[in-house]
């Protein structure tokens, strides 16, 4: 008697296209930092950065699913295009522990904005 029901339930379900079973969200867990890097620029490249400033710099990473950036694009230039290489350089060391889905490892991407303060007396040391 049980194994009929259980058959009647199934062929309802096959035959309703299993509708009337909620459908769960997967559970996504973002990529978290492992192994950070600076960013700060050696005396030789702040040296030949001119003007003195504020200088903003956005990156766009893809991680791996072993952690790893894979990938950079510059969202946002700084515009200096030293300040550009030396940011990308520098990203590519860092390592993620991977972002996860339903607790398996995923591919995911993640923006890094970086933000330089060359101080105006750096040209003279």
């Amino acid at each position: 008697m049980a194994k009929r029901n259980l058959l009647l339930v199934l062929l309802f379900a096959f035959m309703t296209g299993c509708q009337s079973l909620p459908q769960r969200e997967p559970v996504i867990v973002p990529p978290k930092v492992m192994r950070s890097v600076s960013f700060k620029p050696s005396s030789r490249t702040l040296k030949k950065i001119e003007p003195a400033g504020t200088y903003q710099v956005s990156l766009y990473l893809n991680i791996d699913k072993y952690g790893k950036v894979d990938n950079i694009r510059i969202k946002e230039s700084s515009g200096n295009e030293l300040l550009d290489k030396h940011s990308t350089r520098r990203a590519q060391r860092i390592i993620f522990h991977a972002a996860t889905e339903d607790g398996k490892f995923v591919k995911s991407t993640a923006t890094l904005p970086i933000t330089y303060e060359i101080p105006e007396d750096v040209r003279y040391r």
